[in-house]
């Protein structure tokens, strides 16, 4: 992350000013309005001071439904009806002590959230996974399926 704390007047800001693709990652560069949404946001916060900025990031952070997940890469298995093709999507696994959430590789949205309280179990193989939450039933393929299995059975144990 980039971080400018040199005063700027509001002549200097014109369409292109601001190098976006310096404080976004690649996938938003293109979001059209991104320049604007970051100029908007600069201007709430000028007059603060470095630790007031530190503290209101910390408590977004800290705030955000994802914070204190474990991630890992799955692809999501979807069986079809009538002998059609397995769908696979990727996806986003994150596993936390207090819920197991679904996610969107792209676009980083939640798909599905689950309380850890809802989590049923787990069939293990080699290269996949399903994991049951009281009657929902999700199947992922991969690699770290053996290590899902473990972070997840040492987190139900009860402490």
């Amino acid at each position: 992350a980039v971080v400018s704390t040199q005063s700027t007047g509001e002549a200097k800001h014109f369409e292109g000013f601001l190098d976006v693709a310096v404080y976004l990652p690649p996938e938003y560069v293109e979001v059209k309005g991104a320049e604007r949404m970051i100029l908007d946001k600069w201007k709430t916060m000028t007059g603060i001071t470095w630790e007031q900025g530190k503290k209101m990031f910390v408590n977004r952070v800290r705030g955000s439904s994802t914070y204190g997940l474990k991630y890992f890469s799955v692809n999501e298995i979807k069986l079809q009806i009538l002998k059609l093709p397995i769908l696979k999507f990727e996806r986003l696994l994150g596993i936390s002590k207090s819920k197991v959430v679904i996610m969107d590789v792209r676009c980083k949205k939640v798909l599905s959230q689950f309380p850890f309280e809802k989590f049923g179990g787990s069939e293990v193989s080699p290269h996949s996974i399903c994991l049951n939450f009281n009657g929902d039933s999700y199947s992922f393929e991969t690699e770290e399926a053996k290590e899902i299995s473990e972070l997840l059975m040492e987190l139900k144990v009860p402490s």
